[in-house]
Order: C-alpha cells, then sequence, then structure tokens
C-alpha cells in the first residue's frame, strides 16, 4: 500500500521541523570570588544562547539570583545581553559566610538558567608591601604603572642625613609630558630627612624616559627611569570617581576585590568624547577599613590579562585573584533540550516501525492471496497444480520487502536521530 509509507514520511518530517527540531536553550555563566567572612557576594552573570552549534547573547529578560544554605541573600536586576555582555549582581547575605555551602540559583522567572553548590575558600593573597625607601634619588609610579595620554601622579624621592636646606630638582622626559616641578615636601628622623616632589606626567610614546637631577650643597645626584606602561588600558582617577580609557569603549566592568573576595562590581557605560577618549563617572560604595583593590575591564569574563587593578586612597593594596566559574547551566539545559527533542521523536518512531510491520504483513498477506487465486484457477481449468513443473518468480516480492524494510529503517533512524543536539557545543 502506498499510502503507509507516505502517510509514515509526513508524520517523520511533521515530527522533525515541529516538536522534535532542535530548539535555542538559554543558559546563564556565573564567575566570581568567594573567600569565608564575605559580607556580600559580588557575582558576574552571563546569558547566552545554544542554538546548534553556535553560542550568542540571548534576549533581554529579568534576573533573579539567591543563596540558600549556609548563606541567604537575593539579587535581582534586568539584563540585556547583546548590549551589556554581561550582568553585575551585588548579592547582600544575611549574615557573614563563615563557612558551609550555600546552593547558586539564577532564574528568569520562565526556568532555571544555572544552578550549582558553593563552598568558600580562601584565595586572598597578602597586602602588597609598601615601596622601600631607597637612599639617594629614586623615581617611581605609586599606582603602579600608567596609562598612555593619560595623566598618572609621579613621585620623585631623595633621602639624605638630616638637613634644613632643601635640595634643587631638575626634571626631564622623553616621550611625555610633565608637570611644572614643585616645591619639595619633607619628613625627617634623627637620621635623614626625605625629600619628595609629586606631580602628574603623560606619557605620549610606546616608552617614556624620566630623568631627575637634584642638588644640595653642592652635591649631585642623578637617576634616570622607564616608566612602566599599561597601554590601552582602563584607567582610575586618582580619587576613584572616574574611569577613562585613550581609545572608544562601551563599557567597563569595575570590581572592589577586598581581604574577603570580589566584594561589589558594577558594569558602566562610557560615553566617547571627539577626541576618542571613553570616559564614565564611578561612585564606589563606602568600604570598611582594611586591604581593597578596583579591578577594571572593557570585556566580561574571568581572564586575568583582561583586566587592570588600580589602589584605592587609605586602602592597602591587594592582589585580586582572579574569578572562577561558579555556576554553569549550559550542560544542563543542553541535557534537557536533548531529553524533549527524544520525548516527541518517540511517538514518530513507534510509528515508523508500526507502518513497517504492517507493510510487510501486507505483503505476505498480498502474496499468499495470489497463490491460492492462481491454485484456485488451475484448478477451475482441470490443471492438477503438481503436473506443473514451473512457477511465477517471486524473486521481486523479496526485493520489494527487501528495499521496504531498508527505507523504513532509514526512515526510523531519522524519526529518532535526526539534528538532534551535538554532545559538545
Amino acid at each position: 500500500m502506498v499510502g503507509v509509507p507516505t502517510v509514515a514520511g509526513v508524520v517523520t518530517t511533521a515530527v522533525l521541523v515541529g516538536p522534535g527540531r532542535t530548539r535555542p536553550v538559554d543558559a546563564a555563566r556565573v564567575y566570581g570570588v568567594v573567600e569565608p567572612g564575605t559580607e556580600q557576594v559580588a557575582l558576574q552573570i552571563r546569558v547566552v544562547r545554544f542554538d546548534g552549534d553556535l553560542i550568542t547573547p540571548a534576549p533581554p529578560r529579568q534576573l533573579e539570583a539567591f543563596l540558600e544554605g549556609a548563606a541567604s541573600g537575593r539579587w535581582t536586576g534586568r539584563i540585556d545581553p547583546a548590549a551589556e555582555e554581561a550582568a553585575e549582581a551585588v548579592v547582600p547575605l544575611d549574615q557573614p559566610w563563615a563557612g558551609g555551602s550555600a546552593t547558586l540559583t539564577v532564574s528568569d522567572g520562565a526556568g532555571t538558567l544555572a544552578r550549582n553548590e558553593l563552598v568558600p575558600r580562601d584565595q586572598s593573597a597578602p597586602p602588597v608591601p609598601p615601596v622601600p625607601v631607597v637612599q639617594g634619588l629614586s623615581i617611581s609610579l605609586a599606582r603602579g604603572g600608567a596609562v598612555p595620554e593619560l595623566p598618572e601622579p609621579l613621585t620623585v624621592s631623595l633621602v639624605t642625613p638630616t638637613t634644613e636646606a632643601a635640595p634643587a630638582l631638575e626634571m626631564a622626559i622623553d616621550g611625555g609630558d610633565l608637570d611644572e616641578t614643585p616645591s619639595p615636601e619633607r619628613e625627617c628622623d634623627d637620621l635623614r630627612c626625605r625629600w619628595f616632589w609629586k606631580l602628574d606626567v603623560v606619557s605620549r610614546a610606546t616608552s617614556t624616559l624620566v630623568k631627575a637631577t637634584a642638588t644640595l650643597d653642592e652635591e649631585r645626584f642623578h637617576h634616570e627611569q622607564w616608566l612602566p606602561l599599561r597601554p590601552g588600558a582602563l584607567w582610575l582617577a586618582p580619587d576613584a570617581t572616574s574611569v577613562r580609557a585613550a581609545s572608544p569603549r562601551e563599557n567597563a566592568f569595575v570590581a572592589v576585590h577586598g581581604s574577603h573576595g570580589r566584594v561589589w562590581s558594577r558594569r558602566l557605560s562610557m560615553a566617547v568624547d571627539a577626541r576618542g577618549f571613553a570616559s564614565a563617572p564611578l561612585s564606589l560604595p563606602t568600604l570598611p577599613p582594611g586591604p581593597a583593590v578596583v579591578t577594571l575591564a572593557s570585556e566580561a569574563g574571568p581572564a586575568r590579562d583582561r583586566r587592570t587593578s588600580w589602589p584605592l586612597p587609605g586602602h592597602p593594596e591587594i592582589v585580586a585573584p582572579s574569578m572562577t566559574l561558579l555556576a554553569d547551566g549550559l550542560p544542563a539545559a543542553r541535557e534537557r533540550e536533548r531529553t524533549r527533542q527524544e520525548h516527541a521523536r518517540i511517538p514518530a518512531f513507534a510509528l515508523v516501525v508500526a507502518a513497517a510491520l504492517f507493510e510487510v504483513a501486507f505483503l505476505y498477506w498480498q502474496r499468499r492471496r495470489s497463490q491460492l487465486d492462481l491454485a484456485r484457477r488451475m484448478r477451475e481449468a482441470h490443471i492438477d497444480p503438481e503436473t506443473v513443473t514451473s512457477r511465477p518468480a517471486a524473486w521481486w516480492l523479496v526485493v520489494l520487502t527487501g528495499a521496504l524494510l531498508l527505507a523504513f529503517l532509514a526512515l526510523a533512524a531519522l524519526a529518532l536521530f535526526g539534528t538532534q543536539l551535538p554532545l559538545e557545543p
């Protein structure tokens, strides 16, 4: 019967392009640093869409992130992954997270995007030691490095035996600009005096050399220093009130790392001026006393080489640990989609198998009926079937049956396994 294979093929096609087709799945990936004793956790949440073999930003949505267990807290906010890349979620906790596990869940109202059990672990590094006092003349950048085209505080210091006379200083620079040399400040004890001059320097080249010459009571001191540069980095104002870049940028991901991990974060939208410089105002929360550092990055993600660390005024500097992947909802979302596909295709597979069995049974019945009809006609013609030495060849029926079985087998495989999600993204 032609109608049975046709119906089976139509149903299989309808399942493959309907409920059995591969549908895009959305999931969240959560990054952060969780250390013992933290009172709030700053998470970076990326919502992605897996469609076939492509991972792209998901559509905008409202998010909720909450912790339950040894520590509890909740955050809600909206994200537009195509424009924002990631949401910075600061989750305040009901009590300091001293230890034990808590379950982190990220959802969007329609379902769970990521879930994982977290345990705080100590990743803190010791505070950065202060710059040692060097006898004689020295040049240093108080914040460790300069971003080309943006001003950076520079300190020139001279350590001498205790004296009341102020030294004279001459400055020169290759590959940049310097402020006018100010009057020196002095710190003295019973054995020595430390004179220091504070001014701003702007690097204008791929390398910048600063030269200083100090004269005190006919004694001459000279020092030259190549400045450590941070090309292309985001720049934090010395008073931590703004973020700038010497090139166009869309976003700035700001995070504060303290002695208890990544405790605050924010995504800033940057405005670009006529020179192509980007900037955004920054308002940091009130931080408790203790070590702290600000990290800036123009892209979301845990890669350490994407971010720049800057010290905070009034806080000892520390080394910020790298963010880790705290929760990844993509494997579970892809497994749920694969299960849904299989459940949607099982009825089509069962129909194809039933159609194949029916078709084989029908062909066998048709062949049996033809044989009986031939025997009846021979009896009516008074022909003894035993005297007939040649019989009608049935090889075509065997070939047709085999071809139909192969066709149904291929159709059943397509109904069950066709266009499923790959095992790995």
